[in-house]
């Protein structure tokens, strides 16, 4: 009982207290970025035109799913491309950007991720726009209301006085750091828990020793429209028991809240679930990419 209480319970709660200071101040940050950015980058992915999939990848990896919920809600009012929202939903990494860095994860290793994120995203969100006109006149009933420009959508806006300005970033960032602080602390221990139970070398080489059967699990995983899924994984990752190429094949797909206001707001479930799908798919394949032996030493811990 002392060991399960040493082991698990004070190493869980030790682990999540020391990763606060920095949930607090990269949320602060990202607040911050989020509040200034998110007029500018409604603008942009609404008049990029062939360059939208780009842009909106890469205004995905900021930190938390604001960026996907906007985009998922701009494309079911078909305002930007299938490829835009794909390329923003594949590039979200929800939580994984402070988990990373408040556990001292290096500097490389973390913009190796984002930036193989990045790459994957814009590939498929480009490949999503160029294929999906062929496939349309080739299978009728694959054929989706274009996009069209209408009228620009704002985020919601709060009182301009600077004083209100600055508390609504802190209770926001105070509130975030709570949120996924008691999530940390829920995986952390379950994780804990895990490698209490089984083993750590155990849990690794049953992940580990089915390799194509570990990236699924993880992608469907990672559609779970929740930010735990992010924190589950990067838990997992930084315990060493997924690769790199497995967390990968989770947060590729998981866009948190955006996959949710997707399936909430969009017309048709059938566009849904074929953007689903390609979500899953890149995921596994990515994923399973990202461990090969050419690839797996850019993303070691």
């Amino acid at each position: 009982m002392h060991e399960f209480f040493h082991d698990v319970i004070l190493h869980s709660l030790k682990e999540a207290l020391l990763l606060l200071p920095f949930l607090f101040a990269t949320y602060l940050l990202m607040e911050w970025i989020e509040h200034r950015a998110s007029d500018k980058a409604l603008s942009l992915l609404h008049g990029s035109g062939r360059l939208a999939p780009p842009i909106g990848a890469l205004f995905g990896i900021v930190p938390q799913c604001g960026f996907s919920a906007m985009a998922s809600n701009l494309y079911a009012s078909r305002a930007i491309t299938m490829g835009t929202l794909i390329a923003v939903l594949l590039s979200t990494s929800d939580e994984m950007l402070p988990l990373l860095i408040g556990s001292g994860a290096g500097a490389l290793t973390i913009l190796s991720i984002l930036f193989y994120k990045v790459v994957v995203a814009i590939l498929i969100g480009l490949l999503t726009d160029a294929l999906l006109p062929l496939l349309e006149r080739r299978f009728p009933a694959l054929r989706v209301e274009h996009p069209h420009k209408g009228e620009e959508k704002k985020a919601p806006t709060v009182c301009g006085c600077e004083a209100c300005h600055q508390a609504t970033l802190l209770r926001a960032a105070l509130l975030h750091t709570a949120h996924i602080g008691l999530f940390v602390l829920a995986c952390v221990t379950f994780v804990n828990l895990l490698l209490f139970l089984i083993g750590e070398d155990a849990l690794a080489a049953l992940l580990t020793g089915a390799p194509v059967l570990s990236h699924v699990l993880c992608a469907l995983i990672g559609l779970i429209p929740n930010c735990a899924a992010s924190v589950l994984l990067c838990e997992l990752y930084l315990s060493g028991v997924l690769s790199a190429g497995a967390m990968l094949a989770g947060l590729l797909p998981g866009a948190g809240v955006g996959i949710l206001v997707l399936c909430r707001t969009n017309r048709s479930w059938r566009e849904t679930g074929v953007i689903l799908g390609i979500l899953v798919l890149s995921g596994i394949l990515f994923g399973l990419l990202a461990d090969a032996p050419f690839l797996s030493p850019i993303f070691a811990l």
